[in-house]
This record gives structure tokens, C-alpha cells and sequence, in this order.
């Protein structure tokens, strides 16, 4: 699949992506199936933001979304 690009206007967070990624990379090489779940839970989260989704777009193309409302409007990107 390649490298996919993350806009340099993500800033801080699209380091905070990359390492995420890494680490769920990482982790799946070393066992084929570890937990990785939480880490693939913030990178989503961070995905909706850099995308400027709404809580009700990310509710409507993720059914298993956890946050809150309130929860995911304190989620800020840099």
C-alpha cells in the first residue's frame, strides 16, 4: 500500500500520529494478534478531527464510537 500522506498543517498531532502507527506496526510484527485496539482507537480519533468530522459523522460511519459527545469536542489537534 505505500506511505499515506498526513498534511504538515496537522502539526504537533501528525507525530503523535506517526508514532501511533508505528506502534500498532510494531506490536503486529512480534505476534499476530496482539490488542492493538486502544492505539487504533486514538489514531481514528485523530483521523475524525484532522478531517473536521462531527460527533454526529463519526456516530454515523462508526457505530462502535465510545466517546461521548462532550468527550470528543475536548479532543484537540495541533
Amino acid at each position: 500500500m505505500g506511505t499515506f500522506p498526513i498534511p504538515k498543517s496537522f502539526g504537533v498531532s501528525r507525530n503523535e500520529l506517526i508514532v501511533k502507527v508505528r506502534q500498532i506496526i510494531d506490536a503486529k510484527k512480534g505476534d499476530r494478534h496482539p490488542d492493538t485496539s486502544e492505539l487504533e482507537q486514538e489514531c481514528d480519533q485523530l483521523v475524525y478531527k484532522l478531517y473536521q468530522l462531527t460527533y454526529g459523522e463519526v456516530k454515523a460511519i462508526n457505530l462502535e464510537f465510545e466517546l461521548t459527545e462532550q468527550e470528543y469536542t475536548a479532543i484537540k489537534i495541533e
